[in-house]
């Protein structure tokens, strides 16, 4: 008989995929011709190919992957794991891009233990099926505040924070495309100065969507000599941010598309964690609207971040050459990212990290309620210690005039 720590938890089957057996083993064999070498010093540890394994051997994290003929093994010590590196903690990520495999029970309270958050992407990676589960506070009075937020000035406060945000990165970005930002800038006054609504400012917001995205339909993508005449015509540009599917964005048929919404998946599950540690409710949102099996709090929140991820994105667009084997088009049109470039996005989870930290903590204490006398509630910081290092800065000013 198992016993209970043998346990597995499988990863998704290849045969959920909608795809037919001979092009998953084609998108398989090209994942795994493409592999990169793992970076020593990041703290993102990215497990891809025919099937992965996590488990505890001798008190150290064993990951496995690649394929069952080629294996990658990475061993993680408890004491490497929860170092310091340039004074302080740095948050370990490990992301699953593999199409199946087994995760034992000892080794998910491993990374619990010390905060290591496990995220696994399905194959076409628009969904994250597994998080380790991060250590957060509990205040019903935060999350009763959220739920009354959409009614209310604080969630007007919310909205017109992350908005302006968001749409002054996007006018940053355009700048940088060379385009005339000018209806953009009157878009941000109007927002931070007579927008009375959250409706007013989601109007606001989709007129400067509708420029931004129209502009980055033209930008182009280069690809090498020998690859370009076997890609499709649409491949060479990044196209309509809409899909083959209706409205939507997801499901992205081209390249440039696929890449912001991999990151932009990657940027929602940073937010994810970092609601959970302030002690916000991911699926309770404030200008989103509640649906099922939707962190609404999250995209509420990752607004203000997204034209970074752009920025990013657009920085890739520019600087390389792809090749064919860099993506994948599917029986249904869309896009699947292959190594390396599926694995340079996932090692920018620390920099979405560091983004998102601070507007978390914002909206936390925008939303938080006043205490029982009708004081402010004092500004918490548990994501940056942006606090403790003032206070440790303080201290240190009074020992030198002291001295």
């Amino acid at each position: 008989m198992r016993s209970q720590h043998a346990a597995t938890a499988g990863l998704p089957s290849i045969r959920r995929i909608p795809m037919t057996r001979a092009s998953a083993r084609e998108v398989m064999a090209a994942t795994l011709a493409t592999l990169p070498e793992r970076d020593p010093a990041s703290s993102v540890v990215v497990l891809d190919g025919d099937s992965v394994s996590m488990k505890v051997v001798n008190g150290q994290l064993l990951l496995e992957d690649g394929s069952r003929t080629a294996r990658r093994s990475l061993q993680l010590t408890r004491a490497h794991v929860n170092g310091r590196r340039g004074g302080q903690m740095t948050p370990w990520r490990i992301v699953i891009l593999a199409w199946h495999g087994m995760v034992t029970l000892d080794a998910l309270a491993w990374c619990q233990a010390l905060d290591v958050q496990v995220i696994a992407l399905d194959p076409k990676m628009e969904t994250v099926i597994l998080h380790g589960a991060p250590t957060s506070s509990d205040d019903a009075r935060l999350r009763r505040a959220q739920a009354l937020a959409p009614d209310n000035a604080a969630g007007l406060k919310v909205t017109r924070f992350l908005l302006e945000r968001k749409v002054r990165g996007q006018r940053d970005v355009l700048g940088r495309l060379g385009y005339q930002v000018d209806d953009v800038d009157r878009s941000c006054e109007a927002m931070a100065g007579r927008a009375e609504t959250v409706r007013e400012c989601l109007g606001l917001e989709s007129v400067v969507a509708s420029i931004y995205w129209q502009c980055w339909s033209e930008i182009a993508c280069t690809w090498s000599e020998r690859d370009l005449r076997h890609i499709p015509q649409h491949w060479r540009t990044a196209g309509q941010r809409t899909s083959n599917r209706g409205k939507s964005p997801r499901n992205a048929i081209t390249p440039v598309q696929a890449m912001l919404n991999y990151a932009y998946k990657l940027l929602e599950t940073e937010t994810v964690i970092a609601l959970r540690k302030v002690g916000l409710d991911p699926g309770m949102g404030v200008f989103h609207t509640d649906k099922p099996n939707r962190a609404s709090m999250a995209l509420d929140c990752m607004e203000a971040v997204r034209p970074m991820v752009d920025a990013y994105v657009l920085d890739l667009v520019e600087s390389r050459v792809f090749g064919k084997g860099d993506v994948m088009e599917l029986l249904d049109g869309t896009c699947r990212l292959l190594p390396p470039v599926s694995h340079m996005l996932s090692q920018q989870l620390p920099a979405w990290r560091a983004e998102i930290a601070p507007v978390v903590e914002h909206v936390a204490n925008l939303l938080r309620p006043t205490d029982a006398l009708g004081r402010p509630p004092l500004k918490r910081t548990p994501l940056t210690r942006a606090n403790a290092s003032r206070a440790q800065a303080e201290i240190k000013r009074r020992k030198i005039r002291a001295a």
